[in-house]
């Protein structure tokens, strides 16, 4: 029983999986061979809509502020490595600060973003599946062991960004 075989199955059962029926008896079923913390605190419309995802999620994004008139999300890891790039975001000296957005990376690169909650929770969007509430490396391993701490935005500068980002692109 180990940290990385839960992360593996995380991956395997829920961030693979576009059944978004069968997570929550999946988080059961992982919860019989790995203990864990995860909870599904929102779930996805079934369908998955392709235009949520965690960027959206973490930095208060609306689907109207965050979509292009053909409904694809612009709201996305490029852009969040951007306002990263740009200093739009800044790193927080705290490694874990209530409102906080936990930046997750593999091998350097953006992979994955939540919101740091009370008790050393992350409130965070998997893939085109639900948003969950986890302790930090509660997640796919998919999105990396690498965890930078970033204050928040308000979503009226996050929106103004992403202006200007797609604006260029």
């Amino acid at each position: 029983m180990s940290l990385e075989n839960l992360r593996e199955l995380l991956g395997a059962r829920i961030g693979q999986n576009t059944d978004l029926k069968t997570h929550a008896a999946a988080l059961d079923d992982i919860a019989k061979v790995e203990a864990h913390s995860v909870k599904l605190v929102e779930p996805a419309p079934v369908p998955a809509e392709d235009d949520f995802n965690c960027v959206i999620d973490a930095l208060d994004l609306s689907l109207e502020q965050a979509t292009s008139p053909s409904g694809r999300y612009h709201a996305d890891l490029s852009f969040l490595q951007n306002l990263i790039d740009t200093n739009i975001l800044i790193a927080s000296e705290a490694d874990f600060a209530e409102g906080d957005l936990a930046v997750y990376f593999l091998e350097g690169r953006v992979k994955h973003v939540g919101t740091a909650l009370r008790g050393r929770r992350i409130r965070s969007k998997w893939g085109c599946g639900h948003v969950y509430e986890h302790r930090l490396l509660e997640v796919p391993a998919s999105y990396g062991n690498e965890i930078r701490w970033y204050r928040p935005i308000d979503p009226d500068l996050a929106y103004e960004q992403l202006r200007q980002f797609r604006r260029w692109m």
